[in-house]
């Protein structure tokens, strides 16, 4: 979490404890509560928006993204045949005990 999205949680829960406490036709009030979420808004809407450059380069840096790879072809054929073979070597052993 950013800093900017701590200080957003932070005024949020402000902003809505002065709304509970009868501030709701202060105009003051309404105007923060306003730029409050209009700023949420902004900081999600960039969130979500990333480049696949920007994407990348993001997890890059993530502790977790080194060292895992995408299965390739020859891996997932050989998974598939491994199954299938294996279902065949199961199903040719129920046969043959009965």
């Amino acid at each position: 979490m950013t800093p900017e999205q701590k200080e957003l949680i932070v005024e949020g829960e402000r902003l809505e404890a002065d709304l509970s406490n009868g501030h709701r036709g202060d105009p003051n009030t309404m105007s923060d509560a306003i730029r409050y979420l209009i700023r949420t808004n902004r900081i999600q809407l960039h969130a979500e928006f990333v480049s696949s450059d920007e994407c990348k380069a993001r997890m890059a840096s993530c502790p977790g993204a080194k060292g895992k790879h995408a299965i390739n072809w020859p891996g997932a054929l050989a998974l598939v045949c491994s199954v299938f073979g294996l279902i065949y070597m199961v199903l040719k052993i129920a046969g043959n005990t009965e």
